[in-house]
């Protein structure tokens, strides 16, 4: 092979790889793009939910007060609340998708810590829950009267509210939800330590290393059950930046069990305060 071979050869090497690298960025973008739609078709289907439960109690009370005669007020307050719980479920929506434009450009969320009892949310996060289904029984267990730490409340309540839906959503055939709240003292500290568990469909073992990431969805659930994939992203990034840890541990076909740790202040920071 001659010098002039050697340089056709170079060519047509550097040539294929164009054409790979070329190919393997089209892939990437294709996907990239695929993931975009489907995260967009997520959003606009978990939107609708709420919207129009709201819609539907507005009317329904529209009905009532065209009646003759005097609505009676607790059947209002019932179909008020009901257009308060749904609201409240859009607006978690949209600040989730608002964290999720934090996640993909990198830059850390705007917390606002302040003292709050962990305890008192989640007994109202539970509750809610409690209301929202029929098929479940939520249960709670509580070790302490209260547990206080400086933390962002409504983060924190995203995080929650995140953890029971998703325990209610993936136990389609309903069944007991178990949250568990307690402190533990360690080397390291004292910590708050929250736990959901479902006995719901589970995770495949080969999806669990990938739970937190953004847009990722266990395959047994991918078509099946609606999602955007950015909750426990955001419930991560959330417990992150509190200086705490959230971890799972599942079993396809058996449940899944949620665990949040979040520090708590020393005696002697509790007393400075």
């Amino acid at each position: 092979m001659d010098e002039r071979d050697f340089e056709i050869f170079n060519l047509l090497a550097e040539l294929i790889a164009f054409e790979l690298e070329a190919d393997e960025d089209r892939r990437r973008r294709q996907a990239e793009e695929e993931e975009r739609r489907a995260f967009v078709d997520a959003v606009a289907h978990d939107l609708k939910n709420p919207l129009g439960a709201i819609q539907a109690q507005a009317q329904l009370l529209q009905r009532w007060l065209r009646r003759p005669g005097t609505v009676n007020p607790e059947t209002l307050e019932k179909g008020l609340d009901r257009i308060e719980g749904a609201t409240g479920r859009a607006v978690g929506l949209i600040n989730e998708m608002l964290d999720a434009a934090h996640l993909h450009t990198g830059r850390p969320l705007e917390l606002r810590p302040q003292p709050t009892d962990l305890i008192g949310l989640v007994l109202a996060s539970a509750e809610a829950c409690q209301r929202a289904t029929i098929s479940h029984a939520v249960h709670v267990d509580v070790t302490e009267e209260a547990l206080v730490g400086q933390w962002d409340r409504s983060r924190l309540e995203r995080v929650l509210d995140n953890l029971l839906a998703n325990a209610t959503k993936f136990s389609p055939n309903g069944g007991e939800i178990t949250v568990r709240v307690g402190r533990v003292n360690d080397a390291e500290g004292q910590w708050a330590v929250l736990t959901v568990m479902d006995q719901g469909i589970g995770i495949p073992a080969s999806d669990l290393p990938h739970v937190f990431q953004p847009f990722r969805r266990g395959a047994n659930v991918a078509g099946r059950i609606a999602g955007t994939g950015i909750g426990l992203a955001g419930a991560k990034q959330i417990v992150d930046q509190h200086g705490g840890t959230i971890e799972v541990e599942s079993e396809e076909g058996v449940g899944s069990t949620f665990t949040v740790r979040l520090p708590l202040p020393t005696d002697c920071e509790a007393s400075s305060e």
